[in-house]
């Protein structure tokens, strides 16, 4: 094999060498990046865009049922409230406090009262829930324990 040839195989491997441990750390920063308010979010519609048809039938049943009661669906919990709602979680990050999201879905399409957005925070401490509604039933849920105005915005 002539030099040349070997020249360009040599850094025709560097080249791939480095594209692969690029895409790695790519991969790597972007499945253990802490989750924003907006991508939590995206996550929520993400999933509820792919099994809402399911998820539906699992919670009219359940409100159906007059009873709380409580389950698993693809690896997710859910709990169903006498209130007329059922509560999806999705995921969570942190330990001490943390931030926790969801789907919440309604009978009449309210979260409590509210019927667009619902925001509770405390005036003496640091937990925040935050709601936006998604469509006719749907309901994305936001709960930071140690946040501040930041942390949904």
């Amino acid at each position: 094999m002539s030099k040349s040839k070997k020249i360009l195989l040599i850094s025709l491997g560097a080249i791939a060498v480095f594209a692969l441990v690029v895409a790695g750390l790519w991969f790597l920063l972007r499945t253990t990046a802490p989750k924003t308010y907006s991508t939590a979010k995206e996550e929520c519609e993400n999933f509820l865009n792919r099994y809402q048809a399911e998820m539906e039938q699992i919670a009219t049943e359940a409100l159906q049922s007059e009873q709380e009661c409580s389950g698993e669906f693809r690896k997710h919990f859910y709990r169903s409230y006498k209130d007329g709602y059922v509560s999806f979680d999705i995921d969570a990050q942190g330990m001490l406090g943390g931030q926790y999201w969801g789907l919440v879905y309604t009978k009449d399409g309210k979260f409590g009262t509210e019927t667009e957005t619902f925001l509770h925070t405390e005036p003496n401490g640091n937990n925040i829930v935050r709601a936006e509604k998604i469509n006719d039933h749907w309901w994305y849920h936001w709960t930071d324990y140690d946040g501040t105005k930041r942390s949904y915005q």
